[in-house]
């Protein structure tokens, strides 16, 4: 691949784009220094990848771009194109069909950068890649930098193989190597990765194992104890049973005696009532009396303290305002004092101030004297600085006429050429310019529309936080008030669990009725049981089920009746009483569905139909005589009194009955009195139907609560899943809004460009189209211009020299001037100083005599207002003596009646307190009695407490009731050992169980789960070994292919190093010799140099030609052997003498015929030697601007 042409625009010194199509063979780049010559190469350099700023001459890589010039803002980009011709296939095989290949690079001030491969966007690599193993890019031996030259020789020898192996192609295989070790590295960590991974499922395979064993010895265990505990639990349940109705028993005794203390108590309460009655009324005429005389005696300790207070406060006034008149007279003497030193401190100010102002108008006067001596300094540096300009402008004026002069004759040929090139790129930079405006307005139009996107999802978004913020209160509110619904329904259901457990159990009933009914429900089979239970029909609570309100009515009437089962007949009623015999299970009544009769004499249709009590009961139809039996001569009142006036009224046999359970009798007796020691149960069947009910109600509410809170979770759901959306939609415009941005800053600058190229081009073509005409005219001026110019330049340097000698003169006479000015500027500092003190010693004086003026002024009062303040307090003490005599007389009265009153209330509380012992002692006895009654209900409810935990412990654990308990036990056979020795078994097994410690059920499942993914990992493992393998049979072809194309290689480069050293040193030898020849891929490389008739020890022993010739020896040698498609040389024949210089151009002739060469020079063989000319140079400082000449061309047309 050959150079075709090299394109910049805004490149370092490079404002305008300049285009240089380089032809083969040999082109040279000349022109003066600082012109910009080297900037082409590091064009060439940058374009090819080079990151380094360093390399590129700078220090940033913003320093690439233009930075602006005398009357030339900067520029915000920078961009190279390279353009190669691939003529000989050598590009790598993405490219091969391609004529004409060209890179570009291109770097934004913001610091964006694009590389571009054939106009379209690549990677660095890409470019790396392009150029890679070929012999050309930006660290090879085909670029050769301005002082670089000599570092070849200076270069260590691991440096210099990097020449060889570029020369020898393998770099590629080097990079591939590179690749392939990372990714040995890499497969590596995986497989470190894999076999920890093994090594951890090995390890939890073999913990699993055990857990296995482990789970089986642990069901053993525990299907044992669990036997075990079952037995002990039925043993304890029928213990507790027992202990229960024996506490039952004596707790009943018990609550008999306390009745008799307590019947004792009220009649002495009724005695004491009127004892206190009266004991309060007198207390009370004692206590309104106290309270009046600690009034009175507060009273007066109030005004006795005043009046201490008065006299006390008086004493310190009068010292108050001795103090103050003292302070007084000694502020008036301090002040006086003040007004002498302000007095003194002002005279010196006046006297500072005048010295101030002569010292000033002395300083003015030097001051005026130094600036007539300025203007006559300044006058001379102006002319002479305007001589030394003119002289730099005529010497440079010169320079650029020769320089003109001298491609005047050759722009006069391309004229022609450059006019019709010039009218192309006019045409084409306006369509450019076209196609930018248009692009430019399409991207301020997405723009627009990113920017309208961003705003609709902010309403969006706000929208949407606005009703997630509606649906999240509500949200919380509706958990709140599920929560509290569940609460509710969790405890009613608890309630309505506990009294169907009751229920079920039958505690509202005695023994003989709960046994009965157990064995019933239970389904008892054996023979005592069978008659008995065979007769039952139920019981009478559950036959009949009264109104609300009607309760407590209905089990006054029945009282103990309610506990009564219903039979079929008589036989079936004394076959149960005959089972409660034999079992010791207790009393019950039982009343036969046909043997029950109503109450002789009772007519229930004279009751009214409204105040039946059965008329307010609801009763099943087959119950309806047992019903009438029992409640068809009760009526219900409201009131007591009433039920007795209907009793005492109408005479007949009738039981009357109010709400609240008072009743009389059909016999006329009374009963009634508190409803907490009834049976309860119709209250407590009510109960559990409202439980149930409630209950029930609770289950719909917490189920509509449910509904709507997943109503609303859903609600919130959607709208957060909405908000993200609206978020990921803004962030996402936000983006496109950026790069929108982004894309129309570059489009713009891209127009801006492209309109400075535009209109650059139409000045240029103008330039042009007048240029031949005025050619000629320009050449005689200009060599006009030349003779004037150089007489101006020996006038001006004698204008100079007498410019000089004015100035030395003028220079110490203003010295001496400046020397006196500083020294006043001292003196009048001193006097300033001063008397800032003076002026600021002076204020403050004049502050401290206005706060001791207004310290004075407050002295004199707070004197005037404590003087007052003593008299007023001497009066109200003197006013506070008469009040006091008053007082102490009627304290003395008060005390006389206290005293009589006192008497009398003794002989009350005397015989109260004789009362008092007698209810001591009963109350005594019967706190004893309930001391005996509490800790044997204490005692009982621990009982059942443990009783029923019993059950509960057995449904909680095994999830049965206490009867199936009983009839899994009875289907077991017995265990042949007593209660302690199965204590002592269950708490081996469990301590057992405990040793085993923490047990995995499911081991045996997760084993064979990680069985399988051990053997999966395996597999990976060997893939990735086998990977290993691949990779370093790969990594060992390339070693060999690189090591035998580095040997051949340095073989022929040495060999050829030893023909061209002789030919540039005339003489001597040169050679290359590896530093470890038994590790080809790893040796350095030395550089041996011997020049003819020198024995060096050290090559910085060389001198600067010598340095340079060897490098070009070694750099040729290369070349000669690897030609590469271009070489580029920046001043590398600048150390070399003309000798030199010749045998150099003879090499680079005969590397010429195969490679492409650009050489910067400033040496004129090197000129002369070259093909094609390119001139650099700046007509406008700091701008480059290049022209070129063909040699041949030249030649042939002459």
């Amino acid at each position: 691949m050959k150079i075709k042409k090299l394109e910049i625009i805004g490149f370092k010194s490079f404002l305008d784009k300049a285009s240089i199509s380089f032809p083969s063979g040999i082109s040279a780049i000349v022109g003066p220094n600082g012109c910009g010559k080297s900037n082409v190469i590091d064009a060439f350099r940058w374009v090819m990848g080079e990151q380094s700023v360093k390399q590129l001459r700078g220090k940033a890589m913003e320093d690439i771009i233009f930075s602006g010039a005398h009357d030339k803002p900067p520029l915000n980009m920078a961009e190279v194109t390279l353009t190669l011709v691939n003529d000989n296939g050598n590009a790598p095989e993405e490219f091969r069909d391609y004529a004409e290949i060209s890179v570009t690079r291109r770097l934004y001030r913001s610091g964006e950068s694009a590389y571009l491969i054939n106009k379209q966007p690549c990677r660095l690599k890409d470019i790396y890649n392009l150029f890679i193993g070929s012999g050309m890019g930006t660290r090879t031996f085909a670029i050769i930098q301005q002082g670089n030259i000599g570092a070849i020789i200076d270069a260590g020898p691991d440096e210099r193989r990097l020449f060889l192996e570029e020369a020898a192609g393998v770099t590629r295989y080097k990079f591939r190597k590179n690749e392939a070790l990372r990714k040995v590295k890499a497969t590596e960590q995986n497989l470190l990765r894999i076999n920890d991974i093994i090594t951890e499922v090995g390890r939890q395979m073999a913990g699993l194992r055990r857990q296995a064993k482990k789970a089986e010895r642990y069901k053993q265990f525990q299907d044992r104890a669990k036997s075990i505990d079952m037995r002990l639990l039925q043993h304890y349940f029928d213990d507790f049973s027992r202990q229960i109705g024996t506490a039952e028993a004596m707790v009943k005794s018990l609550k008999d005696a306390d009745l008799a203390h307590v019947t004792q108590l009220k009649k002495i309460d009724a005695a004491v009532e009127d004892i206190k009655l009266r004991k309060e009324h007198k207390d009370k005429e004692i206590a309104a009396q106290k309270s009046r005389r600690f009034d009175t005696q507060r009273t007066i300790d109030r005004l006795e303290n005043e009046r201490e207070h008065l006299n006390k406060e008086a004493e310190r006034l009068s010292g108050e305002t001795s103090a103050l008149s003292q302070a007084q007279a000694e502020l008036t003497a301090k002040t006086t004092g003040m007004d002498t030193e302000v007095a003194q401190v002002e005279s010196q100010n006046v006297t500072l101030q005048t010295q101030i102002g002569q010292m000033k108008d002395a300083i003015e006067a030097e001051r005026t004297g130094a600036q007539s001596l300025q203007q006559q300094l300044a006058h001379l540096n102006q002319s002479t600085e305007t001589n030394k300009s003119n002289l730099m402008q005529l010497v440079a004026e010169e320079a650029r006429y020769k320089n003109i002069c001298q491609t005047a004759s050759s722009s006069k040929e391309n004229l022609k050429r450059r006019l019709k090139r010039i009218d192309e790129e006019v045409l084409q930079s306006a369509q450019k310019v076209s196609q930018t405006e248009n692009t430019r307005n399409e991207a301020d139009r997405e723009l627009s529309q990113a920017q309208a996107v961003v705003v609709d999802c902010e309403a969006r978004i706000n929208d949407l936080k606005t009703q997630l913020k509606t649906q999240s209160e509500a949200l919380g509110v509706q958990v709140k008030l599920t929560q509290t619904t569940e609460q509710e329904r969790n405890k009613s259901r608890a309630e309505l669990m506990a009294l169907k457990k009751t229920a079920a159990n039958f505690d509202w009933y005695r023994d003989g009725v709960k046994a009965l009914m157990q064995a019933r429900q239970t389904g008892d089979t054996s023979n005592d049981a069978s008659p008995a239970l065979e007769g039952i029909v139920g019981l009478l609570a559950d036959a009949i089920d009264p109104e609300p309100g009607y309760e407590t009515a209905t089990e006054a009437v029945l009282g103990d009746a309610l506990q009564y089962i219903l039979v079929q007949d008589q036989d079936a009623g004394a076959a149960a009483i005959a089972f409660l015999h034999s079992g010791g299970a207790g009393r019950s009544g039982f009343l036969p569905m046909s043997g029950v009769k109503p109450l002789s004499g009772s007519r229930p249709a004279d009751i009214p139909e409204a105040n039946r009590l059965l008329s307010h009961v609801a009763v099943q139809p087959k119950f309806r005589p047992i019903a009438e039996a029992l409640l068809g001569h009760v009526a219900v009142v409201p009131t007591l009194a009433e039920a007795l006036s209907l009793f005492n009224k109408n005479g007949r046999v009738q039981t009357i009955v109010t709400q609240q359970g008072d009743a009389v009798t059909h016999q006329g007796a009374l009963v009634g009195g508190s409803t907490a020691k009834l049976a309860g149960i119709l209250t407590k069947k009510q109960e559990l139907k409202a439980l149930e009910i409630r209950t029930n109600a609770l289950d719909q509410q917490a189920a509509e609560a449910t509904t709507r809170q997943q109503a609303l979770e859903a609600s919130v759901r959607t709208l957060d899943t909405q908000l993200q959306q609206a978020f990921a939609e803004k962030n996402e415009a936000a983006e496109e809004t950026m790069a929108a941005e982004k894309y129309l800053y570059r489009i713009t600058e891209d127009l801006k460009n492209a309109k400075r190229h535009h209109e650059i081009l139409q000045l240029e073509q103008e330039q042009l189209l007048g240029e031949e005409s005025d050619l000629d005219e320009e050449m005689s001026k200009y060599n006009r211009a030349l003779a004037k110019i150089a007489s101006d330049v020996e006038q001006l340097q004698n204008q100079a020299a007498q410019s000089s000698r004015e100035l030395i003169d003028i220079t110490e006479q203003l010295e001496t001037h400046n020397q006196r000015i500083v020294d006043m500027k001292l003196q009048l500092t001193a006097f300033q100083s001063k008397l800032e003190n003076g002026v600021q010693t002076l204020n403050r004086l004049v502050e401290f005599r206005k706060d001791s003026r207004t310290r004075l002024a407050q002295l004199s009062m707070e004197i005037t207002q404590k003087q007052e303040k003593q008299q007023m307090a001497a009066a109200k003490a003197e006013s506070h003596m008469d009040t006091l005599s008053q007082l102490y007389d009627t304290l003395k009265h008060l005390e006389e009646e206290m005293s009589a009153n006192e008497s009398e209330y003794s002989t009350i509380d005397a015989a109260l307190q004789e009362s008092d012992e007698k209810q001591a002692v009963i109350r005594s006895e019967r706190e004893e009695t309930l001391d005996k009654m509490r800790l044997l209900e204490l005692d009982l409810s621990e009982k059942r407490v443990k009783h029923e935990n019993i059950a509960g412990k057995v449904q909680e654990k095994y999830h049965i009731s206490m009867a199936a308990l009983r009839m899994q036990l009875a289907q077991q056979p017995e265990l042949q050992i007593n209660i302690p020795d199965m204590e002592k078994e269950l708490e081996r097994l469990r301590t057992s169980i405990a040793n085993i410690g923490d047990v995995n059920l499911g081991a045996i499942k997760e084993y064979e789960a990680l069985q399988e993914r051990f053997q999966f990992l395996s597999t990976q493992r060997d893939d990735l070994v086998k990977a290993i393998d691949d990779l370093h049979k790969v990594i060992r072809k390339i070693n060999r292919i690189t090591q035998e194309r580095f040997m051949a290689t340095f073989d022929q480069v040495n060999h050829k190093l030893q023909e061209v050293f002789p030919k540039l040193f005339e003489g001597g030898t040169g050679r290359l010799e590896l530093t470890e020849p038994n590790k080809p891929l790893e040796t350095g490389v030395e550089y041996m140099v011997h020049p003819p008739g020198k024995k060096l020890t050290r090559m910085s022993l060389l001198s600067g030609g010598e340095k340079a010739l060897s490098a070009i020896a070694f750099i040729f040698a290369i070349f000669l052997i690897r030609p590469t498609s271009f070489c580029l040389l920046d001043e590398i024949d600048a150390p070399l003498d003309e000798a030199n210089v010749v045998r150099f151009n003879n090499l680079m002739r005969v590397i010429g015929e195969k490679s492409q060469i650009i050489m910067i020079t400033h040496n004129k063989k090197s000129m002369e030697f070259a093909e094609t000319l390119f001139g650099v140079t700046m007509e406008k400082k700091g701008i480059s601007k290049v022209v070129s000449v063909n040699l041949n061309d030249n030649a042939k047309a002459a």
